[in-house]
């Protein structure tokens, strides 16, 4: 028979603070704040600070379904892990912006490159022979990690006089 102890379920309190389940939480909730961020400033225009803001907001309303503890600490509870989740999805919004605006790496060549000869044609040609269509050009692609926290550029209207 195993010997029972009267520790409380999960161990001490900070051994669950420190926990890595309870860190998962944060970043699964963070992630899809960044997510449905991106999502809906992409598509509506919306100001992506704002709209994650709010979405970590409603994410920490989890907190309310734990009625062990009083309404005070549930509100520091609240507010505290929505500003967590908040931070969350601004930084992994932060490193996909960044990762995403990086140039390539460029290569380097071990063995320097032998000169081309004279008689080598270096251009493609311009049009394509008659008869045969020409494949359409892709529109650019917006980008799906925007900076969040920039100001917005602000349109300065001039008086006509």
């Amino acid at each position: 028979m195993p010997i029972s102890t009267n520790r409380p379920k999960g161990g001490s309190p900070m051994g669950s603070f420190i926990d890595a389940k309870s860190m998962i939480t944060p970043g699964v909730a963070g992630t899809i704040v960044m997510f449905l961020t991106n999502a809906l400033s992409g598509s509506f225009s919306l100001p992506g600070r704002w709209v994650a803001l709010v979405l970590s907001f409603i994410c920490g309303l989890v907190v309310f379904g734990d009625k062990k503890l009083s309404l005070p600490p549930r509100i520091a509870f609240y507010v505290l892990n929505s500003l967590i989740v908040f931070a969350t999805a601004v930084g992994a919004n932060g490193i996909g912006a960044a990762a995403s605006s990086e140039p390539a790496p460029a290569t380097v060549n071990a063995v320097p490159g032998t000169p081309a000869p004279a008689a080598a044609p270096t251009s493609l040609p311009t049009a394509a022979p008659p008869g045969v269509a020409t494949p359409p050009t892709a529109a650019p692609s917006q980008k799906f990690f925007k900076p969040w926290l920039q100001p917005a550029t602000r349109m300065e209207v001039q008086r006509v006089r």
